[in-house]
């Protein structure tokens, strides 16, 4: 594989009303994330654990997070060979790291799944399955897609998992406190230009190609 780095958000707080219970979403957190989540498993009661999230996801080269990577992947790899399906990755952010909220983020561990495995290329058996080599990039993508499902889910206020203009619109000071300038003159030709199919509507994969190239995160 060739050498992959993704450009994280470093934003410590998005200062808005989220999803999960109306609680602050507070943003990812920074390595390192000294926690055993064995012992101290993700919990979203309260607010956003970013914390557990970022110790539940062991994405960084250092050595504490590499052995961290190899028994995570020992856990995830139940049958021994090599490979990860998507249901074997459902299983084990479900089990593993007993994390419903990143279990039911769907969308985000799809997004991670299909870009991990563009990142391993596309022969061999290995093409429709997350080798190991390919799972640190995985995490990654992971905590960065978890952390955009979030943000979307803010914004999508009927929860329908699609953006129409009037919420995209009526939340331009939430986008503009996340540090995204529109205005209220360029929304439609903002709006028109992240929903690529033209649809009317803006989707989750549409919302993160926009997010990415906006550094938001």
């Amino acid at each position: 594989l060739k050498p992959h780095r993704l450009e994280l958000p470093t934003r410590s707080c998005w200062s808005v009303s989220g999803n999960m219970g109306g609680v602050c979403c507070t943003g990812p957190k920074k390595y390192p994330v000294h926690r055993d989540i064995q012992l101290q498993p993700v919990d979203h009661d309260d607010e956003v654990d970013w914390e557990g999230i970022a110790a539940a996801l062991p994405y960084e080269k250092s050595n504490l997070q590499k052995q961290r990577r190899k028994e995570l992947w020992s856990q995830f790899d139940v049958n021994g060979n090599g490979y990860l399906s998507l249901a074997e990755i459902d299983r084990g952010i479900r089990d593993v790291l007993q994390s419903d909220a990143l279990f039911d983020a769907k969308p985000a561990i799809m997004r991670a799944f299909q870009a991990a495995k563009q990142a391993g290329g596309t022969t061999g058996i290995g093409a429709e399955y997350i080798e190991q080599p390919e799972f640190r990039i995985f995490l990654e993508y992971l905590h960065l897609y978890f952390s955009l499902y979030e943000r979307f889910e803010c914004l999508d206020a009927d929860k329908d998992r699609r953006l129409s203009e009037e919420e995209f619109t009526e939340t331009l000071p939430m986008l503009n406190n996340w540090g995204v300038d529109i205005s209220e003159e360029d929304v439609e030709d903002v709006f028109a230009g992240i929903d690529k199919n033209g649809g009317g509507m803006i989707t989750f994969e549409e919302f993160c190609d926009w997010a990415v190239a906006q550094k938001l995160g």
